[in-house]
């Protein structure tokens, strides 16, 4: 998995443009993403593109309970989004940034299989 933030400022009658799955009681499931706060996220910051499979995991600091996120998505004023997105590894080593804050900062998914060394 890779997460990353997504901050958008909700107005009184503004839309987030999502269309969610609540079926898991933990997170939300993004189905689609329509018109809206999260379609102008994704124009300004395609590396950050929220879409369809993506799990909101995090809102405002609120986590673990799926009815409680749609609560705070609600809610009008500053989000914060964290999002989880499953990816597939191409090759034995995949990185991936976790922030924008520290481009330095990263984290690492290794498959060592067949009995190989990491080497380092």
């Amino acid at each position: 998995f890779i997460s990353f933030k997504v901050y958008v400022h909700k107005g009184e009658n503004e839309s987030l443009g999502l269309n969610l799955d609540t079926r898991d009681p933990e997170v939300l499931s993004v189905d689609w993403v329509g018109p809206g706060l999260l379609a102008r996220w994704n124009l300004t910051q395609p590396r950050d593109a929220v879409q369809r499979g993506d799990q909101i995991i995090e809102v405002n600091g609120v986590k673990g309970d799926s009815k409680s996120l749609v609560q705070e998505c609600q809610q009008t004023g500053s989000l914060c989004f964290v999002v989880r997105r499953r990816v597939q590894a191409s090759r034995s080593l995949a990185v991936a940034c976790c922030g924008k804050s520290d481009p330095m900062e990263f984290f690492a998914v290794v498959d060592k299989g067949g009995g190989r060394t990491l080497g380092i």
